[in-house]
This record gives C-alpha cells, structure tokens and sequence, in this order.
C-alpha cells in the first residue's frame, strides 16, 4: 500500500509540474507576441514622424535658440526647409538677425534676413529653406547658422546671441 502512494504522490507532482510549465509557455508567447506586434509598429513609422518627434524633444523649453534638425540627406536638386526657433530671453526690447554661412557654393540657402524686433519672452519661428545645387558634388556639407541681435540696443544685430547651430547635409 506504501508503494502505491508514493507513486501516485509522483505523478501527481509530475502533472502539477507539467500544468504550471504549460502555463508560463503560454504567458511566454503571448509575451513574445506582444513584444514582436509593437515593434512592428515602430517599423511603420515614416521618417516625416521621427523628424516631428526629434523636433518636439530637441526644442526643450530652455534653449533660445533652436533648430528641428540637425542634419538632412538630399539628392542632387533636391530642397528641405529646417525650422528655426528663436525665443527673446532677455528683458529688454532687442532686434534679431539670423546668418548663414554654408561651407560649399553647392547648396542654396533662402531665408529671411530682415532684422526682427522681438518683445521680452517673445517667439518666433521661421523657415530656411537649403537645397543641393543639380550640380552639386556629392558629399558632406555644413551650414553654420548664427542668431545675432543688438547688444548695445542700437538697432544692428552684430553680437552672437546663442552658440552657432550647424546643419549637416548630406548630398547624394
């Protein structure tokens, strides 16, 4: 009667056993499904969303100067607009200008170069539009943007308000 017991308390053990390795399998590949699903989803995402999302956390709060993106790939002929942020942090009336130095004569640059007055805690953004010439020799291009304004409050926008920003281009 001894050897009955302890052979039914084994396979009643084996069974518990067996149940529960079932159970975690299943939660396994659930798991392994879900895990899978979402990074399909990444997948789906076209570069337009992860420029829109790298300029949401590129542009913090602090920063009074800003640009969406740092770097762009462009075909022969081809153009892209960066967006640039500036934000009058000072406490005084102050006029802005915006300069752009490319280190190539293939890209073209179009922007607005008006000086603009902006209030204390005033905002504004504007667009430069930077395009690789048809004949442009494929590369590495830098532009080096510059956010000046008018230190002595004269009017001329001739002192660096932030560092230099550079926009890397990439000419395929």
């Amino acid at each position: 009667m001894l050897q009955n017991k302890r052979g039914i308390e084994l396979s009643l053990h084996l069974l518990v056993i067996f149940i529960i390795s079932i159970i975690l399998f299943a939660f396994g590949m659930v798991f392994a499904r879900n895990f899978l699903k979402s990074s399909e989803e990444l997948i789906e995402m076209t570069q337009e969303d992860i420029d829109k999302r790298m300029q949401a956390l590129s542009c913090s709060g602090a920063e009074i100067v800003c640009l969406d993106l740092g770097s762009k790939e462009l075909e022969r002929g081809e153009q892209h607009i960066f967006g640039l942020n500036i934000v009058n942090a000072l406490k005084d009336l102050h006029t802005f200008q915006i300069q752009a130095i490319p280190n190539s004569e293939h890209l073209q640059i179009v922007f607005e170069n008006a000086p603009m007055v902006l209030e204390p805690n005033e905002e504004r953004s504007t667009g430069i539009l930077i395009g690789a010439k048809k004949n442009a020799v494929k590369g590495n291009y830098v532009v080096e943007m510059q956010v000046l304004y008018d230190r002595d409050k004269d009017g001329i926008a001739d002192d660096a308000y932030d560092r230099p920003h550079r926009i890397h281009i990439v000419v395929q």
